[in-house]
């Protein structure tokens, strides 16, 4: 198998970011290079999963009222309220045949991996099925899976710092689309980087570099091509159709 790239951290627009998804799936697809990736928002957001109702899950005039950005990734899972500085969101692709497991299985193998960093630096972490990261406090990891083009993508959010009370002004109880209940937001137990240590953000980016990239890897940001791909995907990620429909 090729070298691991690295794309380091770097803020994006919502619309951009989720476009980039898309444009480094191509990518592993025609080169078989795994890629690891950290990025982070360049505004409030919320990131709805691609089967989510939107009318169910946010409230809407309240995120209308205040401007906040709401962007739909191609991939599952729940809504997640995004800040500038309260995530660093990771992203493992590879070709598929770098995982010889079920779903459930690379969410273990693949949150093994955070976990045990984690604990490395004192966090009292466990892997929770079917796919977050847990300590005694709370969340501190959630993951979503998406396969296609012969590439596994697996992408994360670590929470660095949260700020529940906005996640509650802004985010509806949704429907657990795994247990087929009722959850309230507001009962959610989360927890983050800054409660569980002294890691600073970049420290934080750094324990996850230790967590999911080998020893040996090239750093390569993205390039001038990648960049204009995604740009021209990006009209397509903000707009209403997008982001207001359910994908099936």
């Amino acid at each position: 198998m090729n070298s691991w790239r690295f794309i380091p951290f770097t803020r994006y627009n919502p619309y951009l970011k989720t476009a980039l998804n898309e444009v480094l799936i191509e990518v592993v697809s025609q080169t078989n290079q795994p890629i690891f990736w950290l990025s982070g928002w360049d505004r409030d957001c919320i990131n709805l999963g691609v089967s989510q109702d939107y009318s169910q899950v946010i409230d809407r005039d309240r995120v209308q009222e205040e401007g906040i950005a709401i962007t739909r990734r191609q991939s599952g899972g729940g809504a997640t309220f995004l800040t500038k500085d309260g995530e660093i969101t990771w992203g493992i692709i590879v070709p598929e045949h770098f995982f010889d497991k079920d779903i459930n299985g690379i969410y273990e193998e693949v949150c093994s991996w955070l976990v045990e960093e984690l604990q490395n630096n004192t966090i009292d972490a466990f892997f929770k099925p079917i796919n977050d990261i847990r300590t005694p406090r709370g969340k501190i990891s959630g993951s979503t899976l998406r396969r296609e083009k012969g590439v596994v993508y697996v992408g994360g959010t670590l929470l660095y710092r949260e700020d529940k009370e906005k996640m509650n002004k802004y985010l509806r109880p949704e429907q657990d689309y795994l247990k087929k209940e009722r959850i309230d937001e507001k009962k959610k137990d989360i927890t983050s980087i800054t409660k569980e240590s002294s890691l600073n953000f970049e420290e934080s980016q750094e324990l996850l570099k230790k967590a999911f990239l080998p020893q040996e890897y090239e750093e390569k940001p993205l390039g001038e091509d990648e960049l204009l791909k995604a740009k021209n995907l990006e009209k397509q990620y903000s707009s209403k159709e997008w982001i207001e429909n359910a994908k099936k």
